[in-house]
């Protein structure tokens, strides 16, 4: 079985494109993982993991997340195999996501204060309680 659950923080905004005779849509990002290293001394490791989401996945990712959101990611791990410019065969390693959470909103400061981005809600004030 091949399957992936990652959390991390995305690089920057996902790169949209749309490919094939049907144009689908796809997106591209970097996930930011952290990991702890073996020896506690040395503190945590990063990790920069390559994404790639396709259709329903592809349009939460255009839409919903940017750059410094909290994701999980589900999917496969996925190797493709190719040759450069020589004729050298080199390997392209990704996750190909089918689900992507947004677990939390990238975060602002304003004067030294963490501020977090909220949703705006459309409401009627009839519906106010007060």
């Amino acid at each position: 079985m091949n399957s992936v659950i990652l959390v991390g923080r995305l690089t920057k905004d996902p790169e949209v494109k749309y490919v094939g005779e049907k144009n689908i849509l796809v997106t591209n990002f970097t996930l930011a993982v952290d990991r702890k290293s073996k020896k506690e001394s040395k503190g945590q490791k990063t990790d920069f993991i390559r994404i790639e989401a396709w259709k329903e996945a592809a349009d939460i990712c255009a839409n919903k997340i940017k750059k410094g959101n909290l994701v999980s990611v589900k999917g496969e791990l996925r190797i493709d195999e190719y040759l450069d410019k020589e004729e050298n065969r080199r390997y392209s390693t990704k996750i190909t996501t089918y689900n992507v959470t947004l677990l939390e909103h990238s975060k602002k400061q304003v004067n030294g204060i963490d501020i977090f981005e909220g949703e705006k809600v459309n409401m009627d004030e009839a519906m106010l309680p007060f």
